[in-house]
C-alpha cells in the first residue's frame, strides 16, 4: 500500500521513526516532506498535501505529524479520517 507522509516543522522529530515503521509494515512511503525543522512549515499546508495525495489517488493512506494537533484541519477533505494524538507510548508503560 502507498503511504502519503508529511511532518511540519515540529512534526519532524519523528520522520525517519514514522518512515522507516511504514516499511517495516510492508508499505511504500510517498514522503512528502519536511525533513528540516527550519524554515517553520504551516501544518494546513502539509495537511491539505496528505489530503491531495489521497484524493488523488497518489496515496491510499496518510499519516501526517504535527506538533500542535493541528492536523486534524484534514477534516475538510472528504475521503480522510482523522485522529488526532498528543502522546504515544509503547504498550504497557506508564
Amino acid at each position: 500500500m502507498r503511504v502519503a507522509v508529511a511532518f511540519d516543522h515540529r512534526g519532524v522529530k519523528l520522520r525517519a521513526r514514522v518512515l522507516e515503521e511504514v516499511r517495516r509494515l510492508g508499505h511504500e512511503p510517498v514522503d512528502l516532506g519536511t525533513d528540516k525543522a527550519e524554515p517553520m512549515v504551516d501544518y494546513p499546508d502539509k495537511a491539505k498535501e496528505i489530503g491531495e495525495a489521497v484524493s488523488s489517488d497518489d496515496a491510499e493512506r496518510g499519516i501526517f505529524v504535527c506538533g500542535s494537533g493541528g492536523g486534524a484541519s484534514c477534516r475538510g477533505i472528504h475521503e480522510l479520517r482523522v485522529t488526532v494524538v498528543y502522546r504515544c507510548r509503547p504498550h504497557g508503560h506508564s
